[in-house]
Parts: C-alpha cells; structure tokens; sequence
C-alpha cells in the first residue's frame, strides 16, 4: 500500500519483496538488484544534484513544481497509476491547492460511462488512448472539467524535448497544460522487473537536458531523467493494444 506520505520512500523491505515476486530471486539477490538501480538514478530530493536541477529548472520558468508538489500522491491499487497521474493533473489544471480529485471520484465517472470498466483496469491497467477517453468522460461528467485531452506519439526525442518545453513553462497566472508521461520502467532504467507505467512530469533542467517525473508508483519514487532515455522509454510497445507509448498533453480550456 503507498505510504501516507508521497514523498516518503516505501519501505525497502516491501519493495525487495515485490521484486522477488516479479523475478522469482532471493531477499539477497532482491536487494542487490535495487541497490544497483538506486545507483542509476537521480531520485528527487535525495542528492544536491536533484536540488540544483530543481534550482536550475525554476530558473529557466522550467518548473511547474511549486503548484505540483502539494497535488503529488501515489496510486491507491497496483494497476492505477493512469488514475492517480489523471487526478494529479487534473488538480493542477483546475487551480486546486490541494489534493481534491481522488482515484474513487474518476471510477465513478467511468462507472457512469461505457468508455471503459474500472475491474479491467485494476487488472491489466490502461493504453494511452483508453486514458485519453476516460478524460474526456471527466469532462462531460458532474465535474465538468475545463479540459481537451491529446494523445502524443514522439518521433524521436528531439520533439520530446520540444513538447516539453512548450509545457513545463511556468504559467504566469493560472495553469494552461500538463503532461502525463506514458512509458516503460525498464527501459526508463527502474528496474528490468517493473512493466509499462503512467507518471506527470513537473519540470525540466536545461542544463542537464533532464525531466523531473512525479512517479506514482507505491514501490518507487520521484526522479530526474534525461531526455533522451525518457524518449527511449517512451518509444516502446504496449502489448495490450500493439502501440506505441507517448504522453497525453491536457489542456486548460476556461470553458464556462
């Protein structure tokens, strides 16, 4: 289950056990695999380097952190982190200054719909079109949420870093978009033994050419990639629909 608080690491020994689910290993050989992980990674707020990258990011009006931080929480089941990325986004995008829209009030919205079943997703998990069409049910929904939705299939990583920076500008008054990353964990350099996973970005460091992912995952945490290996994560096939990966951009629309 995710920790009460966001920002705090699960507890190791539940992430060992998790992996040796996924590989079959030992505690031992478990551990050793993190460690080596851990190793690879720049985890937000963890080193001075991730502390200067946030620096240089706000610097460049590269950081929508500020606004993101207080919305930040973890999937509530294993197959939910497309819901708990929407629901992050959502809370941005509609100026919220804390946590409003959970998991359960978007499960409610696709129990009134026909787009998509909340059992299937708790068991197999959601493709980049299906999250798509879950926010446009948010929209026409009770909540009626001022937002388009566009689904991004990057052709090489320079119009990531495009896309991203066009949507990582710090707004000056109210929030305009948003960015939800749809990618492999493996290839993002998690760990081999994680799948396919959805997760927002909240800024960029131009100087280091990294992207700070807000990772929703109960078993991991927050962290800086560079741009090139994000592209690389994303230019992978989800099995479930035989399609690329990419990102769902979410536009404020103030529709009244």
């Amino acid at each position: 289950m995710p920790s009460r608080d966001p920002w705090e690491p699960p507890r190791r020994s539940l992430v060992v056990q998790e992996i040796c689910k996924k590989v079959g290993c030992s505690a031992q050989e478990g551990d050793k695999m993190l460690a080596e992980t851990e190793q690879e990674l720049i985890l937000h707020g963890n080193t001075s380097e991730s502390t200067a990258m946030l620096e240089h990011a706000a610097a460049s009006g590269m950081s929508l952190a500020t606004r993101m931080f207080p919305l930040f929480r973890k999937q509530v089941h294993l197959r939910t982190c497309g819901l708990a990325s929407l629901s992050i986004s959502l809370d941005y995008l509609l100026g919220h200054k804390s946590v409003s829209i959970t998991e359960g009030d978007i499960e409610a919205v696709i129990n009134q719909s026909s787009c998509s079943r909340v059992s299937e997703i708790h068991s197999r998990g959601m493709t980049l079109a299906e999250l798509s069409e879950v926010t446009m049910e948010v929209k026409k929904s009770t909540m009626a949420a001022p937002i388009a939705s566009e689904v991004v299939r990057l052709t090489d990583e320079d119009s990531l870093r495009s896309l991203l920076t066009q949507h990582l500008a710090c707004p000056r008054a109210s929030a305009t978009s948003a960015v939800i990353c749809n990618y492999s964990m493996a290839v993002a350099g998690q760990g081999h033994w994680w799948g396919g996973h959805f997760s927002p970005a909240a800024a960029m460091d131009p100087e280091t050419d990294r992207v700070l992912i807000l990772d929703v995952w109960m078993f991991t945490h927050p962290f800086w990639i560079e741009i090139k290996r994000l592209y690389n994560a994303m230019d992978t096939v989800d099995k479930t629909c035989g399609e690329r990966r990419g990102v769902l951009v979410l536009h404020a629309t103030r529709e009244t």
